[in-house]
């Protein structure tokens, strides 16, 4: 029973880690445009995501193993999913492909 708490804890900190991962990303891409230097935004927001995500799945893995990251990488994968049903798909005739 403490395996299944603990691999349940490990999916819910997947869920944060994924909804921190991928809100920031989301957050960035959306002020992209209206930033006064978007390439220190764009390189320090994926080191700082890229860095907090490896942080937490190395945790996982040193304190429940593979199964612990299983669950947190479940989570995190679920997050994403959640997160683009919820804002939605960008619309293909919003940006159009140029065609050469």
């Amino acid at each position: 029973m403490g395996e299944i708490i603990y691999w349940a804890g490990a999916f819910v900190a997947g869920g944060f880690l994924g909804i921190f991962y991928f809100g920031s990303l989301w957050w960035t891409v959306r002020r992209l445009f209206t930033m006064r230097h978007p390439v220190i935004y764009t390189i320090g927001g994926y080191a700082g995501r890229i860095i907090v995500t490896l942080l937490v799945f190395f945790l996982m893995v040193r304190s429940g193993g593979w199964q612990a990251l299983l669950a947190c990488l479940l989570g995190f994968i679920v997050a994403r999913y959640v997160l683009v049903r919820i804002w939605g798909r960008v619309p293909k005739d919003k940006y159009p492909v140029q065609k050469e």
